[in-house]
This record gives C-alpha cells, structure tokens and sequence, in this order.
C-alpha cells in the first residue's frame, strides 16, 4: 500500500501591464484570480496479487470566475478505481472520476451567459464519469 500526499499554493500577481500594448483589467483579474491558489490531493493505492485499487481526494481552493463574475466556493472531488492482471499482457480496469458527482457553484444569471455553470471551472462542469478499459502492453 501507499499513500501519496500533495498540496500547492500558488499566488499570481501582475506586476507590469506593459507599455506598448497593455493587458486590460480583466485580464489582469483572469491571471490572478481564475484558479485557486490552493490544489491538493491524498490518494492510496494498494495492490494484492492480481488485484489493484486506487483512492484519491482532490482539494480545488475557492477561485473567481471572470467568465462570469461569479466567486466560486471550494470543493473536494474523489476518484475510485480497480483494476485486475488478468494475464502479463492484459489489465482490466473500472474506475470513476468525481465519485460524488461535484460540480462548480452555479452560474449566478445562467440564462444571460447560456450556461448552467463556469465553463472556466478548473475542474471542470460535466460531473462524474465513469469508464472501463482494457490495457494490453505488446
């Protein structure tokens, strides 16, 4: 088994528009707020015989969204997956990303913008999805 553990802190400030052609307001608001300053994550993983299962919490700090002028809460979405050796070649695997079907705060006028929620989510809008593959190693 094992746990892997990791955080980042990021913190942008513009500090010259330019002078030639300077970046606008909004602009300098998207390269400092659009994503949150805090991301981590704890995952586990553990593997017996055939068998191989992995855990993972992702932590997406509150952030701003100049999409839509919208401060957006911070959320935690979890990832699941198992996968079986069924020969040296031939892996199957099931896993699902965003378990709990997390999705950003909503738009606050969804109607005006077109949208149910902001497309520039860092973790994105669609929800939770689920797959299952097939992995051969030739």
């Amino acid at each position: 088994s094992a746990v892997t553990v990791a955080f980042n802190y990021n913190k942008t400030e513009v500090t010259d528009r330019g002078s030639i052609n300077p970046i606008s307001d909004g602009r300098v608001e998207a390269l400092e707020d659009l994503l949150p300053n805090i991301k981590g994550n704890v995952s586990w993983s553990h593997t017996q015989d055939k068998w191989r299962t992995t855990l993972r919490a992702n932590y997406y700090g509150d952030w701003t969204s100049t999409a839509v002028g919208a401060d957006i809460d911070a959320a935690i979405l979890v990832d699941a997956q198992i996968a079986y050796q069924v020969t040296d070649n031939l892996e199957l695997v099931a896993g699902v990303e965003n378990l709990f079907d997390e999705y950003p705060d909503g738009n606050p006028s969804p109607g005006s913008y077109g949208m149910s929620y902001p497309e520039d989510s860092p973790f994105g809008f669609n929800g939770g999805t689920w797959y299952v593959q097939g992995r051969y190693a030739f």
